[in-house]
């Protein structure tokens, strides 16, 4: 990915299931944890990537949620055909973000 480091992207895929940063979690862990992630930071900006056939309403939903989790901003991701949309496709292991606090992964 060529997303900076602390960007954080919220995913909603085809089934309704919604990713951070394509870690797929239930609607509520999302909204957390971006509220987390953006207590501390000066441009509190949450881009949004939809899959083109995810479902309306629970698009509005997150966009929603994100919004009260505290973005002061948000920003819909550039639309992509359905075979392109990989932000529900997890990272492979060497790659994912490490847990609040944790280290990051080794790579190897």
């Amino acid at each position: 990915d060529d997303l900076p480091k602390d960007q954080l992207v919220v995913s909603i895929c085809e089934d309704g299931k919604v990713a951070l940063n394509r870690k797929i979690m239930p609607a509520a862990d999302v909204a957390e944890q971006v509220r987390l992630r953006i207590r501390s930071k000066e441009k509190k900006l949450v881009f949004i990537d939809g899959h083109p056939d995810a479902p309306y309403e629970i698009v509005v939903n997150m966009m929603d949620r994100v919004r009260t989790a505290g973005a002061d901003r948000l920003g819909l991701a550039k639309l992509e055909t359905a075979e392109d949309f990989d932000s529900c496709t997890p990272l492979p292991p060497q790659l994912e973000e490490p847990a609040d606090g944790a280290a990051p992964a080794p790579a190897g």
